[in-house]
């Protein structure tokens, strides 16, 4: 029985090894680890990590597409800044809208009227001891 993983398989260390001997090529085994975890360009069982020389080979090909999340400015009909220019002068507004009403001597918010009682103070201790 051939076995992929048992003939040709590698832990990133071993490939660090191969990489430094036959080309130079100075690799820590932690970034073929990040690298190869980032792209699933693996086989794990549980933390044993090993790599198929076609996983090697995935880890140097360039990206087909960018990895991140960001939008470029032609999508949704404007860019990232512009969006966050507005919320900034937005936020602003209200700042000086708050600072506005504060100099004129009117709070924003009324404080409630307090339904507070008088109450008496009974004292517990008795007169003539």
């Amino acid at each position: 029985m051939n076995s992929l993983i048992l003939e040709n398989g590698k832990t990133p260390e071993e490939w660090v090894k191969i990489f430094k001997a036959e080309r130079g090529v100075h690799l820590s085994a932690r970034t073929i680890r990040e690298n190869a975890r980032r792209l699933g360009a693996c086989r794990m069982l549980g933390k044993v990590m090993m790599l198929l020389p076609e996983h090697i080979d995935r880890l140097f090909q360039e990206p087909k597409a960018c990895p991140s999340n960001s939008t470029n400015a032609t999508d949704g009909g404007g860019s990232k800044a512009e969006s966050t220019a507005y919320r900034a002068a937005n936020t602003t507004d209200k700042a000086l809208a708050y600072l506005s009403q504060r100099q004129k001597g009117t709070p924003k918010r009324q404080s409630r009227p307090s339904n507070s009682r008088r109450s008496n103070v009974i004292s517990l201790e008795t007169k003539g001891r």
